[in-house]
């Protein structure tokens, strides 16, 4: 009976250290880490460091202001605009005792209730936000950017209009790419 039970221990001990490195290597690398046979390197946009510091230079400048605090987030977390739009006043900010994190849906890849560590000054920004927001009548998505007038009334700002006002803020400043041409 020892000699059974002493077997059995061995062999469940070395099943579960095979059955757990397997286990570690499968958590390892998810379905949408894995780059499809469609996708090509190519595909990510890029903006380079010297058109990233052109527009920190002149962020003050950027019309309408309520859209600098929506650019600090862009550029802060590297999320999509619809991502950093659809952000929800009464859950995108966590505060642990490592820091601060910025919380939200992905949602082009599913990635729900992302969390990315956050400066205290992009943190900041984030609580001034969340008070402006939370005191906002109509704002009944509780979203973080919301639109105060209008027919978007109760919803998040436009993305194509913050676009759009990104590339005249590029006029006006001359902002340009590596190849001098206005990014």
């Amino acid at each position: 009976f020892e000699r059974i039970r002493s077997f059995l221990d061995s062999w469940f001990q070395s099943f579960a250290i095979q059955f757990a490195k397997v286990q570690n290597q499968i958590s390892l690398i998810f379905k949408e880490d894995k780059v499809s046979k469609n996708q090509h390197k190519h595909n990510y946009k890029h903006i380079e460091e010297d058109v990233l510091e052109q527009l920190e230079n002149h962020i003050e400048d950027i019309s309408p202001k309520e859209y600098i605090p929506v650019i600090i987030l862009l550029r802060a977390s590297g999320w999509r605009i619809s991502d950093v739009l659809n952000l929800k006043y009464d859950n995108c900010l966590d505060s642990t005792l490592s820091g601060y994190y910025l919380c939200g849906d992905i949602q082009k890849t599913k990635v729900l209730e992302h969390r990315i560590p956050i400066s205290s000054e992009i943190a900041d920004v984030v609580k001034a936000s969340i008070s402006l927001s939370a005191n906002t009548k109509g704002n009944t998505n509780r979203y973080l950017f919301v639109t105060e007038s209008g027919k978007r009334k109760g919803y998040p700002y436009n993305g194509k209009n913050i676009g759009l006002a990104l590339n005249r803020l590029a006029e006006k400043y001359n902002i340009l790419d590596r190849n001098g041409k206005l990014f």
